[in-house]
């Protein structure tokens, strides 16, 4: 897993920042190129079509001075030599369709298609005028262009006189203009026309019948010209437009180019996109595998020799090939270094646990003999004694006993620090009823535990616990009759701690002085404080009474209530032992 404070996480991330600002780099430079491509590909149709427009402009601006020269002509040449040179002229100037010659908005005469004369209103091209001196009949003339009022209209130059008695119109070839626009570079490169203000074509490049590049909506004829204009055509695709005016007013060159929505440029900017990208996702897949091999495998055995290490095998060894890193070599030396070190303290320290567990366990082994010999020592004096003596010896040799069980119980378990609580209990009973020589004198109720699990004491703490029942039940039996049932003990083990409450059921008939009252609960007092136990009241004493509410008198007297809190271990049931 990738994580931030990883090493390979780290690596990257030094990696990643090392390449980034290339790859940023790189990007935004194709992007500028895109940028400036698009541009020059822009201003290249735009001048495109102002160099046609300035063709056709002066194509046309030279059938108007032909006219207008042709006008003035007519001065120094009658009516009939004028209308009979129009044939000639029509003929060497092949751009015009048609010549017509007016006086006073009449037709004199006409040379060419006639019928290209009658698509305009001849009043409006020529009409009439007051008689002028004849010194000013030929002194100027003007030019201006108008279009027909029919379709499919055709491209006029008129050239009158000042005071418009005489005017020569002349009508430019549609196949002129369309060859016009064909022959140069840039009509074959890109479709061009020659439309009017009210949207008419009067000539375009190809076929007459392939205009599907034209605008589907009229608006777009208008664009700026210093703006290009992105629109639909008519067969759907998608296309730049812009427009010059050739004579405002009049007639504009419209020119179109298509725009794919996934050109050429298109395509080359998501290349320079993506190559960055890829290279900086190879830099990255070469630093992952390039960090994982040189390092982080070695760095991998490292973790699981420290692993077997922690889980005791002391003969591991991390020694690393020679295709490992230096470094990590000499790691792996000091790592082998330490283990044998550990290992051999481990070794040593064992065998001091060792030592010193059998030399305790001798000890504790000793002890309880020694507690064994002053026991016997104490029966044997006991039985050439009688009265309180006897009773004091009896007392002595329960304690004594009680000692010695601890340290038994806890021989037995293996574990010299650790006695098994209920084994205690059963035990110290035993020795004091047979000590008081009131045999089953106490009424013992062991609730098991639900879990099948063993409380047990730390040996110093079981020592004084035992030397507590003592205290607790000698007093209820001392001088009871033999047989009959003097106290109740109840033991029910809750989690980590054991409620231990004993009930005098009878009064033995013995009547202890009031020193030895308090010196019995003094001793009590203090044995409850060593096992860290807690008084139970009233409300919290477990249901002894309960069990005893046969007996006939008075209800039966607490001589003990504490809950003792004990270690717990697992103890399975006897059919799964």
């Amino acid at each position: 897993m990738l994580r931030a404070a990883s090493i390979r996480s780290r690596l990257l991330t030094l990696f990643g920042l090392a390449v980034l600002p290339a790859v940023v780099l790189a990007a935004g430079l194709t992007w500028h190129l895109y940028r400036s491509v698009s541009a020059t590909v822009d201003a290249s149709q735009r001048q495109a079509a102002l160099n046609i427009a300035s063709l056709v402009r002066g194509a046309l601006n030279s059938a108007d001075i032909v006219a207008t020269t042709l006008l003035a002509s007519a001065t120094h040449a009658g009516d009939e030599k004028f209308c009979a040179s129009l044939p000639h002229y029509r003929k060497v100037n092949r751009e015009v369709v048609a010549y017509g010659f007016f006086r006073d908005g009449r037709l004199v005469c006409y040379a060419g298609d006639q019928a290209a004369l009658d698509g305009f209103d001849l009043a409006a091209v020529a009409p009439a005028a007051p008689a002028a001196p004849p010194s000013s009949l030929r002194a100027n003339t003007r030019r201006e262009t108008i279009l027909a009022s029919r379709t499919p209209p055709f491209h006029l130059g008129v050239a009158s006189t000042l005071d418009g008695p005489e005017t020569l119109l002349s009508v430019v070839s549609q196949a002129f203009m369309r060859e016009l626009l064909e022959r140069t570079p840039q009509g074959r490169a890109s479709p061009f026309a020659v439309i009017d203000d009210r949207f008419h074509i009067i000539a375009h490049s190809g076929e007459q019948e392939d205009n599907g590049w034209l605008p589907a909506k009229e608006k777009l004829f208008l664009a700026s010209r210093h703006e290009l204009v992105t629109g639909n055509g008519r067969n759907g695709d998608t296309y730049t437009y812009i427009s010059i005016p050739i004579e405002p007013g009049v007639a504009r060159i419209f020119s179109a180019k298509e725009k794919p929505d996934f050109g050429q440029a298109e395509q080359q900017l998501v290349v320079g996109l993506a190559v960055p990208l890829l290279i900086f996702a190879i830099v990255m897949a070469v630093a992952w595998l390039a960090i994982d091999r040189l390092f982080l495998q070695w760095m991998r055995r490292l973790g699981r020799t420290a692993q077997r290490l922690s889980y005791g095998d002391f003969n591991v060894r991390a020694r690393l090939p020679d295709s490992a890193p230096l470094e990590l070599q000499q790691y792996a030396t000091a790592f082998d270094q330490m283990a044998e070190v550990l290992g051999a303290r481990t070794r040593e320290l064992a065998t001091v646990a060792n030592q010193r567990s059998a030399l305790l366990r001798e000890l504790h082994h000793r002890v309880k003999n020694n507690f064994q010999v002053i026991a016997s020592f104490l029966n044997l004096t006991k039985r050439q004694k009688s009265g309180e003596t006897h009773e004091a010896l009896a007392l002595a040799e329960c304690r004594v006993h009680a000692m010695a069980s601890a340290y038994k119980l806890a021989l037995a378990h293996g574990d010299i620090r650790l006695a098994p609580l209920t084994p205690l209990v059963h035990e110290v009973l035993m020795y004091v009823q047979q000590a008081a020589g009131a045999p089953a004198g106490v009424v013992a109720d062991f609730t098991p535990d639900a879990q099948h699990t063993e409380q047990y004491l730390e040996l110093d703490r079981a020592i004084p616990l035992a030397l507590l029942l003592v205290e607790a039940i000698w007093p209820l039996l001392a001088g009871g009759k033999p047989g009959v049932s003097q106290a109740q003990l109840t033991f029910t083990p809750e989690g980590r701690d054991v409620r231990l409450v004993i009930f005098a059921l009878r009064d033995s008939g013995v009547t202890p002085s009031r020193q030895g009252l308090l010196m019995s609960r003094r001793l009590q007092q203090a044995f409850i404080n060593q096992i860290n136990a807690r008084e139970l009241d009233a409300a919290e004493r477990d249901s002894g009474p309960a069990a005893a509410s046969g007996h006939a008198g008075p209800s039966p007297r607490v001589a003990l209530a504490i809950s003792v809190p004990v270690h717990v271990e697992d103890h399975p049931p006897p059919d799964q032992a």
